[in-house]
């Protein structure tokens, strides 16, 4: 009796121990994520990965020169940079270059693609584009970068935030955005204020802008400890607005989820506003932290 339950007892750790091991991941059924959002790996989740290669083939083909406006170089380099999957909707990044071995920077456009039947949607963050500009649909978004994943309501699944800008290598303008999860739908870009899809964070000041310097902060965490996140950005412009006479613009605002949309909310208690730009600078180090 002893010896079987000793038999038993090592069977159940063995168990427990590759049980516990095969769920050190989110787990995939037929290629499909369940209620955890993650990011895929090419080579680690290549069924699932070659899954949305072939249902955004048509995203993926290179421009027909002959159908570019003048002026315009067709893109002829077009991959997927990211994959993030939450239940049957997979979030595709999609990076765009002129050529493979072009140098410069590439620039991203998203989509929503259902795992389940196949159908799929560009994500739109960027206002509509003016007639016969290129390229003609979607986004184009420079210097993409995925700031944090972020709770900002109850969805169920967590929204992705992003950095990207309105140009590279020049005066640029840049912005904040969110992917939102929204069941029925997929992937959706998530409004902020205005009802606009993004948060215009700052814009680089033109040469004869008489700015002598321009920078912005943010950090995206439950700041009033209700459960959720919220951003938090702070904003410092100093102008020579005369030969002897400087003009400092500095402002904080916390921005939480109302009705589904990001709404700002200046901080104008002087304590407040102090705590949260020192935490603010612990982590970063612009000019105007010191």
């Amino acid at each position: 009796m002893k010896r079987f339950r000793a038999a038993l007892w090592v069977g159940g750790i063995i168990l427990l121990f590759t049980f516990g091991c095969q769920q050190s991941r989110p787990n995939l059924v037929n290629g499909i994520a369940q209620d955890d959002f993650q990011w895929l790996d090419s080579t680690r989740d290549s069924q699932v990965w070659n899954r949305v290669l072939v249902g955004l083939h048509q995203e993926l083909e290179p421009d027909d020169p002959q159908k570019v406006p003048e002026h315009y170089a067709a893109t002829q380099y077009k991959y997927i940079y990211k994959i993030g999957v939450f239940r049957t909707a997979a979030l595709v990044i999609v990076g765009n270059r002129e050529t493979k071995d072009s140098p410069g920077y590439d620039y991203f456009s998203s989509y929503s693609y259902d795992l389940r039947d196949g159908s799929k949607s560009a994500i739109v963050t960027e206002p509509p584009r003016p007639p016969g500009t290129y390229p003609e649909f979607g986004d184009v978004l420079w210097m993409f970068e995925v700031a944090k994943l972020a709770h900002f309501d109850r969805s169920p699944a967590p929204d992705v935030v992003f950095k990207y800008d309105s140009c590279s290598e020049c005066e640029a303008e840049h912005f904040l955005a969110s992917f939102e999860y929204m069941p029925g739908k997929g992937w959706v870009a998530r409004r902020w204020d205005n009802n606009e899809k993004n948060l215009l964070l700052m814009e680089t000041p033109e040469p004869d802008d008489n700015a002598l310097s321009a920078d912005y902060l943010f950090k995206i965490k439950d700041w009033n400890g209700d459960g959720f996140d919220d951003v938090a950005v702070r904003r410092r412009e100093v102008t020579q607005v005369s030969k002897r006479r400087q003009e400092t613009d500095d402002s904080t605002t916390i921005y939480r989820s109302e009705n589904g949309k990001l709404v700002g909310h200046p901080v104008t208690d002087s304590t407040e506003r102090t705590n949260i730009n020192a935490e603010l600078c612990s982590d970063s180090e612009p000019s105007f932290c010191h």
